[in-house]
């Protein structure tokens, strides 16, 4: 449903700015999600957010199209000061 929605706002030629993305999401998650959205042609920030903390993790969240990557329990000036730099 988030990805059609994103989509129909790339046709519209409105999309967000950036996409905060939950990893652990129960029908497609979020390693999915971020593949579909670079399918579609969401070029802007995905920061991924996850409880997963290891290195193979933050990877695969990048190598799939994120940008950035977040692990829980986030620090809220971290996420802001991130958020920040992908929309400035």
């Amino acid at each position: 449903e988030a990805v059609e929605l994103i989509e129909n706002q790339i046709q519209s030629g409105s999309p967000v700015d950036l996409i905060l993305l939950d990893m652990q999401m129960p029908r497609m998650n979020g390693y999915q999600t971020a593949a579909r959205l670079r399918e579609i042609g969401f070029r802007r920030a995905i920061i991924a957010l996850t409880a997963d903390a290891m290195q193979g993790d933050m990877n695969r969240c990048l190598e799939l199209g994120c940008d950035d990557y977040l692990s829980k329990p986030i620090d809220s000036s971290e996420l802001l000061e991130m958020v920040s730099r992908y929309t400035s």
